[in-house]
């Protein structure tokens, strides 16, 4: 088995870090930051996040084909990471700048729809090279695993370690100094920014492309198109990517309401991100010895019941 140095490993498991890190920032505050801060609807804010993970799905082809083509002394994958950080980091920013303190109206809704949009294909951009860059690392299926799970497991690490303390450091940069929610907010968008640009930046420096992947030839935008139409196995599996997109990236919003003014324990929000960082540190280390007894199909249809069934629980808890 090809040898892989601890350091790339652990530096592009700290790019995961920090770009989940990141990612959950929007995913678990940016719906409850838009509508009790911000002061827009529910209804507005959930029809603008179906709008954008719908154009996640057409923008994520693009961006494979783009990195594709990509040749440069950096390689094809690196190059992206970096710049769509740094334009993500920026954009973050400006979506947590809250348009209510300084236009009005509708053009309060123009704000978020479009700083919105512009955060998710700037984070686009850097997603997608990010993980399609796995291959690049080594032949071997076994190195490719493994560094694939340790990023994963950085990833929850980072997504979940924002559901833990989001709201607490929120609350001490903002309300606890004596400033607004919304400087809290702010103030903490900064942060993560910040984290993010150090994460990315220890990835870029540290990791190679150990194995070129070169293209036969230049593919044509219009062959890639061509071949989504042609292929429905493929269009089957897009569609159910942006069902399940949609579906956690509501859930993960909607969390912090249901501990708010269902629970009306708002603190407990924080716990509920260590248990489920547990929970689903212990899921990823033990899906591949499952995978392997049980077969990727058993263990993805069990792992949809227990997720179901745990929806439920959170359901009858706010019927009672």
């Amino acid at each position: 088995m090809e040898k892989l140095l601890w350091k790339e490993k652990l530096s592009y498991g700290i790019g995961a870090y920090g770009k989940d890190f990141i990612y959950n920032m929007i995913a678990a505050f940016l719906m409850i930051f838009y509508t009790d801060v911000v002061g827009v609807s529910l209804i507005f804010v959930s029809t603008l996040f179906l709008v954008v993970r719908i154009v996640d799905a057409i923008t994520n082809p693009f961006m494979g084909w783009l990195v594709d083509n990509t040749k440069t002394k950096w390689g094809k994958f690196r190059p992206w990471i970096l710049i769509g950080t740094i334009i993500n980091s920026f954009v973050l920013i400006l979506l947590y700048l809250n348009p209510a303190t300084f236009l009005q109206g509708i053009l309060i809704n123009v704000w978020c729809i479009v700083t919105y949009l512009l955060w998710s294909l700037t984070y686009t951009l850097m997603d997608v090279p990010f993980w399609a860059m796995i291959p690049a690392f080594s032949n071997d299926a076994k190195v490719r695993n493994e560094i694939s799970m340790l990023s994963r497991l950085f990833a929850t690490f980072g997504g979940q370690m924002m559901s833990t303390i989001g709201l607490l450091v929120i609350a001490c940069l903002g309300v606890n100094m004596g400033a607004s929610e919304s400087d809290g907010y702010l103030r903490f968008a900064v942060i993560v920014a910040i984290v993010f640009n150090i994460c990315e930046i220890i990835c870029v420096r540290n990791v190679s492309e150990h194995v070129v992947i070169k293209n036969k030839r230049d593919i044509k935008l219009s062959e890639v198109l061509n071949f989504l139409k042609e292929n429905d196995q493929l269009l089957i599996i897009i569609f159910m990517t942006i069902l399940q997109q949609i579906a956690v990236f509501l859930w993960t919003g909607m969390n912090i309401y249901f501990f708010k003014y269902v629970v009306c324990h708002e603190e407990w929000f924080s716990i509920f991100g260590i248990v489920n960082f547990i929970v689903g540190s212990i899921g990823l280390i033990a899906f591949p010895s499952l995978a392997n007894k049980f077969s990727r199909k058993v263990v993805y249809i069990l792992s949809a019941v227990l997720l179901v069934l745990g929806l439920l629980g959170m359901f009858f808890v706010g019927d009672d």
